[in-house]
């Protein structure tokens, strides 16, 4: 049971440095785009639920959702990106 907690710890850990390094992406050398507000704040309070999830011990329901988050999320940005509106769109 140990082995599988440190796993999802060290997941948990590298989703939350992902997210730490995006802030500073953002602020110091990315493109700022017109979801720049958006981007920052989406990643800021993806930190602060990653730490309250991991404080509270839910690792299991935060891995899946870490997980299908960064699907959906990543595949409405490349539609986003490349002009393919109803892709990214929820509509």
């Amino acid at each position: 049971m140990e082995e599988y907690r440190s796993s999802l710890k060290l997941f948990y850990m590298c989703q939350c440095g992902f997210y730490v390094y995006g802030v500073a992406a953002l602020l110091a050398w990315e493109t700022r785009r017109k979801d720049f507000a958006v981007m920052i704040s989406h990643h800021i309070i993806t930190i602060i639920l990653i730490e309250s999830s991991y404080l509270v011990g839910f690792f299991r329901i935060g891995s899946i959702i870490l997980a299908v988050h960064d699907v959906f999320m990543e595949s409405a940005k490349i539609f986003k990106y490349s002009g393919k509106e109803l892709g990214a769109s929820a509509h």
